[in-house]
């Protein structure tokens, strides 16, 4: 039985660096016990071909160290190098890999062509010096190109290109659950200190993937000068990102703050949209989830403080909130502002965000993991 152990969702974003004839290296936990292991590969929102001229999976140290062995390579249809149509997504051949809860995996791909569609800092992935280095022991970075993420502290789930999900072969269906959001649960602070909450606590018996998308809202798709940088809206790529994961059986749903800042600001004459809009939306993805025996949660949208505040969208927010919490659509709500508001102003503690004063910081998101009661996140209470 296949099922999920990783997975992140796609936006069309490419920053600073163009990938072509580099490889890149990208690091899963893994919380699965199998005999083997396969890759989903993903253009489903391409606009043109994406070439994959070679890819190979490790296992590694807890840091992502390479721990000497060769890689093993992968293939699709039988073949190292193939071609993703504008649109598809391919399943690699079965590779014999066995994995065990709590193993580090690392997936390498070469691009020899420019490859855009991933995600919003998919630019800012580990890269090797020009040329195929995924057969290499140990991977050599560009450390030029790859001082970006290092200075910046991305998380790994922002820096995946044309790679969807990474399966188990298991004897057991085992719960997969998926976090729904923006650039606040992209960014990992509070995601991947509950996905190591939930892995210690369970081993073998969870897996947890992180598809939010930076900049991204529930009721609309990108703003128009953004091309489609910020992804669809959730309520449209749904279906897509979350339902189609296998094994899917829990979700959290954690957007609604770019919803609320966006008007007046990016989009000027936009208004800002009802409590009303709200419950429409998330009731139709909550009733989705029911029809699929999938068990929801919804995080309150944090304070902020940034340029965007207003009295308007602070009274907007604490509305939403206490609406979506009392309305019965989902099944726990956790509500974090009270752990992270700062009691002399209207944002968070400054302790607990980035200099932005919207984003988590390290601390922050401890917070924010610690607010989940494990055992109601996950129906066995």
């Amino acid at each position: 039985m296949w099922i999920s152990s990783f997975h992140i969702a796609h936006s069309n974003a490419g920053l600073i660096y163009a990938i072509r004839n580099r490889t890149c290296r990208y690091l899963m936990a893994n919380n699965l016990q199998g005999s083997r292991i396969r890759v989903l590969f993903s253009n489903e929102i391409g606009k043109t071909a994406a070439w994959i001229g070679g890819a190979c999976i490790e296992k590694t140290d807890a840091l992502g160290n390479s721990l000497g062995a060769q890689p093993v390579s992968i293939t699709a249809n039988g073949k190292r190098e193939f071609r993703l149509q504008p649109g598809e997504k391919r399943y690699s051949d079965p590779i014999p890999v066995a994995v065990q809860p709590g193993e580090m995996l690392a997936l390498r791909i070469y691009f020899p062509k420019k490859t855009v569609p991933g995600v919003i800092c998919g630019d800012y992935a580990s890269r090797s010096l020009p040329g195929n280095h995924c057969d290499d022991i140990p991977f050599q970075t560009d450390e030029q190109q790859d001082l970006v993420p290092r200075l910046m502290h991305l998380p790994y789930e922002v820096c995946f290109k044309l790679f969807k999900s990474l399966e188990v072969d298991t004897d057991d269906p085992i719960p997969v659950l998926s976090a729904i959001g923006d650039s606040i649960t992209a960014s990992c602070a509070w995601f991947e200190p509950l996905r190591k909450r939930l892995y210690e606590s369970y081993p073998g018996q969870i897996a947890c993937g992180n598809t939010g998308i930076a900049g991204g809202r529930l009721l609309k798709d990108t703003p128009k000068q953004f091309g489609e940088m910020f992804g669809q809206a959730g309520v449209h790529r749904f279906e897509r990102d979350v339902l189609s994961v296998a094994g899917i059986s829990h979700v959290i749903f954690a957007l609604g703050t770019n919803d609320i800042g966006y008007p007046g600001h990016i989009e000027k004459k936009a208004p800002m949209p009802t409590v009303e809009e709200f419950l429409q939306a998330y009731g139709t993805l909550a009733a989705r989830c029911r029809e699929r025996k999938i068990r929801s949660a919804y995080l309150s949208i944090f304070p902020r403080d940034d340029s965007f505040q207003s009295p308007l969208l602070e009274q907007r927010r604490l509305k939403i909130n206490r609406a979506l919490e009392n309305s019965g659509l989902f099944d726990y709500c956790v509500n974090a502002e009270d752990a992270l508001r700062d009691p002399n102003g209207v944002g968070c503690r400054a302790e607990y965000v980035n200099t932005d004063k919207l984003h988590l910081n390290e601390q922050g998101g401890k917070i924010v993991a610690g607010q989940f009661d494990l055992e109601r996140l996950l129906g066995r209470e």
